[in-house]
């Protein structure tokens, strides 16, 4: 619970489950443990739990397990456009009542405003419309179906009514340089600064002193910069290759959404020194002094 409505310090949580045929509870749950696994059957249950202070107990707070989203649920996206946005699902025969959809900015670091419209059980899509729709914000909606009076996730989708482009580059750092090569690692975009979704990252590389260099971009036309688009948005390293040693280099990363591209990150580096070069450049003097000193 939050400070301002724990009303002192939790001392324990009590969580019990029942159904048409039992309830359960669990064992007292201290405050420092936040979770608790539940062994269900097929058969629905009203998940309840209580938080306890020194003054006595809360009011319960209640989840049904048809809620619950399965393991196998898939989180789907959507674009809209204005302040609407368009949600579609297969048809259930099995929902019989109505069809909820829930919706709130998950683009917010806390807790979200949840608003909600209901749905006929003969329909397979709706259009939600709302003036609080803005650009650039994520927004978390779940289609719930009714069937014997009781709510089933059978839908998630993340969605925006338009995509902008990242307010924020990638942070990244360097974990590797070698004579030829420089390992570069980068951390994902918050949702908050993403303002889309994410379609890959362009890493720029080229040759160049601090305060000497600047890549102008893929519309520059240098031949002497490199330019990798990674669409893999899962890969967060990237290993580049057939590099000079004892050489600096500038490198710049940005990430893209829908919405355009994001501003850029840079950084200089310089590769190792080559060590097959600088065994040659000492045997070089050394030969040479050694056959100098047979001539004399």
């Amino acid at each position: 619970l939050p400070i301002n409505e724990a009303n002192g310090k939790i001392l324990s949580y009590n969580v019990s489950y029942s159904s048409d045929e039992e309830t359960k509870s669990l064992s007292e749950i201290p405050d420092t443990q936040h979770k608790a696994e539940l062994q269900l059957d097929k058969n629905d249950y009203i998940i309840s739990v209580v938080a306890k202070n020194a003054a006595g107990s809360s009011p319960p707070s209640k989840i049904a397990s048809m809620e619950i989203p399965n393991d196998d649920l898939k989180i789907e996206q959507a674009l809209g456009m204005g302040n609407r946005i368009l949600l579609t699902w297969n048809y259930d025969p099995n929902m019989t009542c109505d069809y909820v959809i829930k919706w709130c900015n998950s683009s917010q670091s806390g807790p979200c405003l949840m608003d909600w419209k209901k749905i006929p059980s003969n329909s397979t899509e709706t259009v939600i419309e709302s003036d609080q729709f803005r650009p650039g914000v994520r927004y978390n909606f779940s289609v719930y179906g009714c069937r014997n009076q009781g709510y089933q996730l059978l839908h998630s989708v993340i969605g925006y009514v338009e995509e902008l482009a990242p307010a924020i580059a990638p942070n990244f750092t360097v974990e590797d340089t070698s004579a030829d090569s420089i390992l570069v690692k980068w951390e994902e975009i918050p949702v908050e600064e993403l303002r889309g979704f994410l379609r890959g990252y362009l890493f720029y590389f080229e040759k160049g002193e601090r305060d000497t260099s600047k890549i102008m971009g893929l519309e520059s036309g240098r031949f002497d910069t490199k330019v990798k688009n990674i669409t893999d948005i899962s890969q967060k390293t990237l290993r580049i290759a057939d590099l000079q040693g004892k050489t600096s280099y500038h490198l710049v990363l940005r990430a893209y959404t829908g919405g355009g591209m994001g501003p850029e990150r840079s950084m200089f580096v310089v590769t190792k020194e080559n060590s097959e070069g600088l065994i040659i450049a000492i045997l070089i003097p050394v030969a040479v002094a050694v056959i100098i000193g047979v001539v004399t």
